[in-house]
């Protein structure tokens, strides 16, 4: 019985690393930045994060491209807010980005 026990801990300390392992592999990169003043273009998968309670400026754009899994955090920004700034500052493909859409 207890090289059975052994063999359980070993396969459960196996099956943790390989878990471990293939969550970090989907895990996205991170960038973070206080405000976007110009335009920027994300091609990869990526949590971009933007810190300021104005998270634009006048020219600032965030355009996702060939990626579908990148996401835009506003950080400091009300979510009732955040909609309508989103949908002004992000484009999907060059597109502008509408909400429940693209």
């Amino acid at each position: 019985m207890k090289q059975s026990f052994t063999t359980n801990i070993k396969t459960l300390a196996v099956a943790l690393l390989l878990a471990v392992s293939i969550g970090a592999m989907g895990a996205n990169a991170k960038q973070t930045v206080s405000q976007v003043t110009s335009a920027v273009e994300i091609t990869e998968d990526q949590d971009y994060i933007i810190t300021s309670a104005e998270p634009f400026g006048t020219a600032g754009v965030v355009n996702i491209v060939k990626t579908d899994h990148a996401v835009v955090i506003l950080t400091k920004v009300k979510p009732s807010a955040g909609i309508k700034l989103l949908a002004e500052h992000v484009q999907i493909n060059g597109e502008k980005a509408v909400n429940g859409t693209n």
